[in-house]
């Protein structure tokens, strides 16, 4: 514990053998038996989400001119989520099942409206894309039981290679100069990797950060923090910041539990939606979230997921279909 009451990080050892297996031996097991019987391992872990998952959508809204619609990206049903925008704020990544049943990354031309699928995976799935630099993305590689890290490639097409390598497989993250934050699948908590460490199987340990923790990972811009969802309780959910060089968790604000995703805007504003409704909160500044607009497009139901554009101009959110 640190001063003022907040709470600091501690190395995480690597885990134990669970049942007798150790996570090397599980994979060796599984390429033992063959790809239909990872595959369907697979496919049972995911199905409570992937049924919770389905027909979502993708909405581009601009926030310089009344909140109003830009485009909708997707118009089907099945998964497409997950958004995140490109450096240049030009274009849009996202995740999507469309090919074959593989969930690859695609990339909207916001100026054309096209879309181009960068991963086209055969045998993989992929989800979490993030902009990594000015020409590059990352994301995550679910390579098979248990393994699933952070890669990332070109967004021009070109060899990837593996950025995180982690005993606990990771589900989501967010990156900034000092290091990854990632949120463990199965875990349901948060650990913290600092830049240029490569923690993982080869190295060791990660440093665990604190558990019971929410999907929402974000780099608070104009900082070397990071926010995420503390679930304290079913009904205290807590939007926490954490300064990576301290271990200092500090609460910003509290949230329903409706809904545990938000994003940033590059001058420091927390969006998130109740239902349909666009709230904002500043930290610093606002004591509670104060309403900032209704988002309104054909087919637009209940709003989760969403991101602001580098240069805050789009505001893309994941809807419910109507």
């Amino acid at each position: 514990m640190l001063a003022n009451g907040v709470t600091s990080v501690r190395p995480f050892s690597p885990p134990r053998p669970y049942g007798g297996v150790t996570a090397c031996r599980m994979s060796a097991e599984l390429k033992r038996q063959g790809k239909p019987m990872k595959r369907l391992i697979i496919v049972l872990l995911l199905l409570p989400t992937l049924a919770l998952a389905q027909d979502i959508d993708i909405y581009l809204f601009d926030l310089e001119k009344g909140d109003t619609l830009v485009h909708r990206v997707t118009d089907r049903v099945g998964y497409d989520s997950q958004p995140a925008f490109t450096k240049d704020s030009d274009a849009l990544l996202f995740s999507s099942d469309r090919e074959n049943g593989q969930t690859d990354i695609f990339l909207y031309h916001i100026a054309e409206a096209g879309l181009t699928n960068l991963t086209n995976s055969a045998e993989e799935d992929e989800y979490s894309p993030q902009a990594w630099g000015e020409n590059r993305f990352s994301y995550v590689l679910q390579e098979g039981v248990p393994y699933q890290n952070v890669w990332q490639r070109p967004i021009s097409g070109g060899g990837a290679k593996r950025i995180l390598t982690s005993y606990i497989p990771v589900g989501y993250y967010a990156f900034n100069e000092s290091g990854v934050l990632f949120w463990g699948r199965y875990a349901y908590s948060l650990f913290w990797e600092p830049a240029g460490a490569n923690v993982g199987p080869a190295n060791g340990e990660s440093l665990f950060v604190i558990n019971q923790a929410g999907r929402s990972l974000h780099a608070i811009p104009g900082s070397n923090a990071f926010s995420f969802v503390h679930k304290q309780s079913d009904w205290n959910w807590v939007i926490k910041s954490l300064e990576p060089s301290t271990g200092a968790i500090t609460p910003l604000v509290s949230i329903s539990n409706s809904n545990e995703d938000y994003c940033w805007t590059p001058d420091g504003l927390i969006l998130m939606a109740d239902g349909n409704k666009l709230l904002q909160f500043k930290p610093g500044s606002d004591k509670e979230w104060q309403p900032r607009s209704e988002l309104s497009a054909p087919g637009l139901g209940s709003v989760g997921r969403c991101a602001v554009s580098p240069d805050g101009r789009y505001l893309a959110v994941v809807g419910n279909r109507e």
